[in-house]
């Protein structure tokens, strides 16, 4: 009987010990994380609405400023009508990332439609996905 209960003791202690690693190594099982497509999903809702004020959340505070200048020269010109993730690339780099957007959009006067794909560097710091700078 002895010798069951050491048995049980080891796999539990294996069990935690395995547990804590996985926590501390991967970012997902963390509560409030939002994966890299989420993140992109959620700054480009914010921007195509023009919640500038949500969409600098997303940006790496050190281009936040730039992030300001941008969308105060453009607020009252551009209207973007849509945008899809056409491509997400991390080649090999865990906490790096470069999304392919692609976009449809306006901007005043003119009411033709463009279409233009962007690629976003995006970084991950502080538990989060952050867009590392332009373009916007």
């Amino acid at each position: 009987m002895k010798r069951n209960r050491m048995g049980c003791i080891h796999y539990l202690v294996l069990a935690v010990l395995i547990m804590v690693s996985a926590c501390a190594q991967a970012p997902h099982l963390r509560p409030g994380y939002r994966t890299l497509e989420e993140r992109v999903i959620d700054y480009h809702d914010a921007f195509r609405w023009r919640d500038y004020e949500a969409a600098i959340l997303f940006i790496q505070p050190e281009e936040r400023e730039g992030f300001r200048e941008y969308t105060e020269a453009i607020e009252d010109n551009l209207s973007v009508e849509d945008y899809k993730i056409e491509k997400v690339f991390r080649e090999g780099k865990e906490f790096e990332a470069m999304v392919t957007i692609k976009r449809s959009y306006t901007i005043l006067p003119s009411v033709t439609l463009k279409e233009d794909e962007i690629e976003q560097h995006w970084v991950f710091l502080d538990r989060a996905w952050y867009l590392a700078g332009p373009p916007f």
